[in-house]
C-alpha cells in the first residue's frame, strides 16, 4: 500500500512539474505519501486501525494491528 502511494504521488508530482510548471519540495512528496497510504488503509479496512501519528511512526505496527482485529472479527464470524 505505501509502495503503491508512493508511485502515485511521484506521478502527480511529475505530471504537476511537467504540464503545469508546479515545482515540488520533498517533504512534501514524501508527506503526502505518509497521508495518502494512511486514508487508503482506513478505507480499505473499514475499521479504524490506528491514528494518524501512530502510522507516521510505525506503519508496519499499525498494519499488524488491524490484522489482528479482522481476525478477531472473522473468528466471531463478523465480516467487514
Amino acid at each position: 500500500m505505501i509502495w503503491h502511494a508512493t508511485i502515485w504521488v511521484m506521478w502527480k508530482a511529475r505530471n504537476d512539474n511537467i504540464f503545469k510548471g508546479v515545482n515540488f519540495a520533498i517533504d512534501d512528496i514524501v508527506e503526502e505519501v505518509k497521508v495518502l497510504s494512511w486514508r487508503w488503509m482506513l478505507s480499505r479496512l473499514h475499521i479504524p486501525a490506528c491514528l494518524f501519528f501512530e502510522w507516521c511512526w510505525n506503519p508496519q505496527c499499525a498494519v499488524v494491528i488491524a490484522a489482528t482485529f479482522i481476525g478477531v472479527f472473522a473468528a466471531a464470524g463478523i465480516f467487514l
